[in-house]
């Protein structure tokens, strides 16, 4: 996707492009929901972004993937202000 639909105001254009299959021994990279969540979450729709969260910690093999998608989630809750999530989630990167 390129990182320049989000940034002119036009993110919603950026989402079809994003969804596009990218796949590594026929599954979805983990990375295409980090970037689907990102986009999700500056267009303030938390409830896909948090979606996308969920799909990319489900595909995240590693442990800094893991880390990473959890630190989003906790970005994604602290922009809605539910922050005793956020610092779960926060919580949860610093003791892995």
């Amino acid at each position: 996707m390129r990182p320049q639909i989000a940034e002119t105001g036009s993110a919603d254009e950026g989402v079809p492009e994003a969804r596009k299959p990218r796949s590594r021994a026929g599954r979805m990279i983990a990375t295409v929901y980090v970037t689907l969540a990102n986009l999700y979450t500056r267009l303030r729709r938390f409830p896909e972004a948090e979606e996308a969260t969920e799909k990319a910690a489900s595909l995240s093999t590693k442990q800094e993937e893991k880390q990473g998608v959890d630190f989003l989630r906790g970005s994604i809750f602290e922009r809605q202000k539910k922050y005793d999530q956020a610092e779960d989630m926060f919580r949860k990167v610093l003791s892995t």
